[in-house]
């Protein structure tokens, strides 16, 4: 179990009935290898998608930046966490779009679902 973060001194898989903090999630999220996402106290890892997937997520963000040219609004890659405030739910969709002002998470300085339109199911 090299390089399996450890909470509660239970290895990750052992966690599934752990309910989270937010912050507990946040520090997590610190020292974590991979992306989770946070909903109701629980955190699940994020898989990888597939080469089809990777490819679909490239091409609508290619689509989204040359439609949104000379816009006020900027496309970002799945390395931005987004979180809802309506559920809580902190995630990473695949793309997003921020057009105006980007409003950021009081808590975390994670970019709030506010003031953004998603492409993930989740959201």
């Amino acid at each position: 179990m090299s390089g399996e973060r450890m909470l509660d001194s239970r290895p990750m898989g052992q966690l599934a009935h752990h309910r989270f903090a937010f912050g507990e999630y946040l520090e997590l999220e610190e020292q974590a290898l991979l992306k989770h996402e946070f909903l109701d106290g629980q955190v699940w890892a994020m898989a990888g998608g597939s080469p089809e997937h990777a490819a679909l997520a490239a091409n609508v963000t290619a689509l989204l930046v040359a439609a949104l040219q000379g816009k006020p609004c900027r496309v970002y890659s799945s390395d931005l966490r987004v979180r809802v405030q309506a559920t809580g739910l902190a995630t990473y969709p695949d793309v997003t779009v921020i057009c105006g002002r980007l409003v950021s998470d009081p808590e975390v300085g994670a970019v709030t679902r506010r003031s953004i339109r998603s492409l993930s199911s989740k959201c």
